[in-house]
């Protein structure tokens, strides 16, 4: 709800991203979206990704440590 009315894509997405790196890590990572303004997902995703110090794998494939 960060930026509008997510649809059902969203919702689920947003799921995915919040059982990959924790709620805490995915409401971080939407705060500091929003301090810039971008709302794209896949920004969020890679926001969250460096936050628990893991790459971003779009694919849906396993993060690993850097």
């Amino acid at each position: 709800q960060a930026f509008g009315s997510p649809n059902d894509a969203d919702r689920r997405e947003l799921a995915r991203l919040g059982d990959r790196y924790g709620d805490a890590t995915l409401q971080t990572a939407i705060g500091r979206a929003q301090r810039y303004g971008i709302g794209n997902l896949r920004y969020i995703a890679k926001i969250a990704a460096n936050i628990r110090g893991l790459s971003y794998r779009p694919t849906g494939t396993a993060s690993c440590r850097l």
